[in-house]
């Protein structure tokens, strides 16, 4: 019962062990104990000899169990490769997940950003004839002059700029739109 919960290196060597004890006590007997007679020389020797049969039959057994369980360590390390691999597979599938998870987090945002701003275009509309209107009031109240050396191409093109934007009568009509709909 106790040899069987050893690993089979374990009950190996405590088999060999036995053998080595009672090969031991076998030569004691035989040539140390010489005040034995020999009646007792023999039912000693042949006791111990009885140990030693049974142990050299477990030990054999033990050694016929020895291929089996080498196949089954090495079918064990084949699966905990393949495990491992399989954890490795995961672990980079799992990544590649969050990576994909924090993009649709970002387009979701994006998307929920650009719906706000359609809606809210589509609650303020301004048609392209007021813009053109507009426009034709900003050029005409608030004039800008080239200057006299510009040329086309030039980047101090003669437009309003955003200051100029900003205190004209397109701003002023729509800050009033919205505090007229407040």
């Amino acid at each position: 019962m106790y040899l069987k919960s050893l690993g089979l290196k374990e009950q190996l060597n405590d088999v060999i062990n036995d053998l080595e004890l009672l090969i031991k006590q076998i030569l004691e007997c035989l040539y140390i104990d010489k005040k034995l007679t020999e009646k007792e020389l023999q039912s000693n020797t042949s006791f111990i000899l009885e140990q030693y049969n049974q142990k050299q039959v477990e030990f054999v057994d033990l050694l016929n169990r020895v291929n089996a369980h080498q196949e089954r360590e090495a079918y064990i390390r084949t699966l905990e490769g393949l495990v491992d691999s399989r954890e490795n597979l995961i672990s980079k599938i799992a990544s590649e997940l969050k990576i994909i998870e924090n993009s649709l987090v970002e387009a979701t945002f994006q998307a929920e950003k650009k719906l706000k701003s359609v809606k809210q275009s589509e609650m303020n509309r301004v048609f392209s004839e007021d813009i053109v209107r507009y426009a034709h009031l900003i050029s005409k109240n608030h004039s800008v002059a080239s200057s006299v050396y510009w040329q086309q191409g030039d980047p101090s093109r003669p437009y309003p700029t955003e200051a100029n934007f900003s205190v004209s009568n397109l701003l002023l009509s729509r800050t009033q739109q919205i505090s007229f709909l407040n």
